[in-house]
């Protein structure tokens, strides 16, 4: 059964195993409501503003593991030989604006709007990928605790889009966080060292991770990878600079 919330003060619905991948419908998105349902494991997914807003939590999840990223022997070489350079939250919105520059997208004006609001407080993040100056990759997503949600990511050039997500699945397993959602399966994202996992160890495994810790606090691009977390709910990041 899919639930219908008329009023924006209606509670979204915790998904069951009888659930098909559509759980609810919506007449209202905020980056509030995109937070409650974030740690409820589910996400809005529309192809328009002028629709419904639709809340997915597919039975099977496409997840990676930080440490589970593969590499082929040609990416390797690519790693060890590229000139390109990469930043945290340098230029979110760009990414954003790039990965919604296809003929078909998802990311919806409103979307883009709730976006930019959780990262001015702290939940969003974006990794970008640069050659010469220019932006050529990127990947964005929001941060719940020791989750990250992916949302979309972009490549003008080859392998910018797999660099971008290498360094941000490095970037979190030195953060210990425990999975990237990268929702929906796909051959491409298989092929990266993605993962399938059923709806109830996923829903779980948020419900573990999601609220018993908070969120890195603060743009990223002003935190050292290098800083050791305790993934508790007071987090000083006040000794934490980026370093030279």
């Amino acid at each position: 059964m899919v639930h219908k919330l008329l009023h924006e003060s209606d509670p979204l619905p915790i998904p069951t195993d009888r659930d098909a991948d559509l759980i609810a419908i919506s007449l209202h998105l905020s980056s509030a409501r995109m937070l409650e349902g974030y740690r409820m494991g589910l996400f809005p997914w529309n192809d328009s503003d002028r629709e419904l807003v639709k809340w997915w939590s597919p039975r099977v999840r496409g997840v990676f593991f930080p440490d589970g990223f593969h590499s082929s022997r040609s990416f390797k070489r690519f790693v060890r030989k590229t000139s390109l350079t990469t930043s945290f939250d340098r230029a979110f919105v760009a990414v954003v604006n790039k990965c919604s520059d296809r003929f078909s997208t998802w990311i919806t004006p409103n979307m883009k709007s709730c976006y930019s609001e959780l990262f001015e407080m702290g939940y969003a993040h974006s990794v970008e990928v640069w050659q010469a100056g220019g932006l050529v990759g990127g990947i964005f997503g929001i941060s719940i605790g020791r989750v990250f949600i992916g949302e979309s990511m972009f490549g003008s050039i080859p392998n910018a889009s797999k660099f971008a997500l290498k360094i941000l699945l490095q970037r979190l397993n030195e953060w210990q966080f425990v999975v990237l959602d990268a929702q929906m399966p796909t051959a491409h994202l298989d092929s990266l060292g993605c993962t399938s996992m059923a709806r109830k160890e996923y829903l779980g495994l948020v419900n573990q991770n999601a609220r018993q810790v908070a969120t890195i606090p603060g743009k990223w691009a002003d935190i050292d990878s290098t800083c050791p977390w305790e993934f508790l709910p007071e987090v000083d990041a006040t000794n934490c600079t980026r370093g030279n």
